[in-house]
């Protein structure tokens, strides 16, 4: 059981590491595609996001699929007990 439980661990590891880095490059290309200003460079993925969708006009369909990589990032992060 504990071998499992280990190999369950790295691939959720492994799930957690893939996913921020999939928001990490989506993030520095908002910034860099979306000219984010530099007040938004502290702030949260979201923060950027909806800036990129308010003011420059991002596509919704778009911006609906960066906002689930943040959801899915969120759920990787902070997984509910149990699973």
């Amino acid at each position: 059981e504990s071998q499992c439980t280990d190999e369950l661990t790295r691939k959720q590891r492994r799930r957690q590491d893939q996913i921020t880095r999939v928001q990490t490059n989506l993030e520095r290309w908002l910034q860099e595609a979306y000219r984010i200003p530099a007040e938004y460079r502290g702030k949260g993925f979201s923060a950027k996001l909806n800036y990129a969708h308010e003011k420059c006009g991002m596509d919704k369909d778009l911006f609906d699929a960066c906002n689930r990589v943040r959801c899915w990032r969120n759920s990787a992060q902070h997984p509910e007990p149990g699973f």
